[in-house]
């Protein structure tokens, strides 16, 4: 994860609170390495990033960062969640395809148009 040009920024422990104080929205892609499914998942992943709007994404290695697990009740690798302003608005788990991928992302950019607009989107 987090290899040059991709759009995914891996975290370290202790900053993924530093995130969410700021109230941001992004996605969070939760894996662990030895996971074939976290892999293909990745790579579903860098695809949907690629044609969808430009969105924050982060990945943490599970194995690094064991309590998150506990802490965010996360079921299963791998994990995506979308967090809107700093709170937890979705957890994707069955990672269907590159569309639905794509799909979860645009959530992050659909209430950035909405905050724009003053609440209103664009139909």
């Amino acid at each position: 994860m987090g290899k040059p040009g991709t759009r995914f920024h891996d975290i370290k422990q202790g900053e993924l609170g530093q995130i969410l104080t700021r109230r941001d929205s992004f996605a969070l892609f939760v894996y662990t390495p030895l996971c074939g499914t976290c892999k293909l998942a990745a790579k579903m992943l860098q695809a949907a990033a690629a044609v969808s709007p430009p969105v924050t994404l982060y990945t943490v290695n599970l194995n690094l960062m064991p309590a998150l697990a506990q802490d965010w009740k996360i079921e299963s690798v791998p994990c995506l969640m979308i967090f809107r302003q700093g709170e937890l608005v979705s957890r994707v788990y069955a990672m269907r395809s590159v569309e639905h991928l794509s799909q979860q992302l645009r959530l992050l950019t659909d209430l950035e148009q909405s905050n724009r607009t003053g609440g209103k989107r664009d139909e």
